[in-house]
């Protein structure tokens, strides 16, 4: 595994989202920072599989069949996207 970028402890969802390539997959995980109607914070840890139209099909497969083992590696994740 290698970790393309790390982003700042207050860094955006745009800001994450931006890092992605345009023809190439990715994973990415983002720390999402919350406060509900009663004002208390949470935190969910996002996982976002990266599958743009315009990578290649080899990439996507790779990618798609991989993305189960890697996630097996990470604890506490909350969402799916």
């Amino acid at each position: 595994m290698v970790i393309a970028d790390v982003g700042k402890p207050d860094s955006t969802y745009q800001d994450f989202m931006q890092v992605f390539p345009e023809n190439e997959c990715r994973y990415g995980v983002f720390d999402w920072e919350y406060v509900n109607s009663e004002g208390e914070v949470f935190g969910k840890l996002l996982f976002l599989h990266w599958a743009p139209d315009s990578a290649s099909v080899k990439n996507k497969m790779m990618y798609a069949s991989t993305k189960d083992f890697f996630k097996g590696f990470m604890d506490g994740l909350a969402v799916e996207l």
